[in-house]
């Protein structure tokens, strides 16, 4: 996984905290817990991991286009299941521990 990391164009921090989050989830036997106060920090992590700008989403979320949003993350990644992607919208538009309006 580091070598894939390294072919994507992100900053040396976001591929260290990403790096970081695989070790834990490995060390967890994949399994990982988020605190509601790290919410957001995962989820500019996703945004960054998946190329995604705070502007076309926050176009999105305004929008309230879901399925834009899930066209979007389709887009960005290969081979995820649709409940793979259902999950990670929602990892995305979690807000203060509720889910975004």
């Amino acid at each position: 996984m580091r070598n894939d990391l390294k072919a994507l164009d992100i900053s040396r921090k976001v591929k260290n905290q990403i790096i970081n989050c695989i070790e834990q989830y490995l060390f967890f036997v994949g399994s990982m817990v988020w605190n509601i106060d790290e919410i957001p920090h995962l989820q500019e992590l996703i945004k960054a991991l998946l190329m995604i700008s705070d502007n076309e989403f926050n176009e999105i979320v305004v929008n309230g286009d879901a399925d834009g949003l899930r066209a979007l993350i389709e887009r960005n990644t290969i081979g995820l299941r649709s409940q793979d992607i259902e999950e990670v919208c929602h990892v995305l538009t979690i807000e203060n521990g509720e889910e975004g309006k």
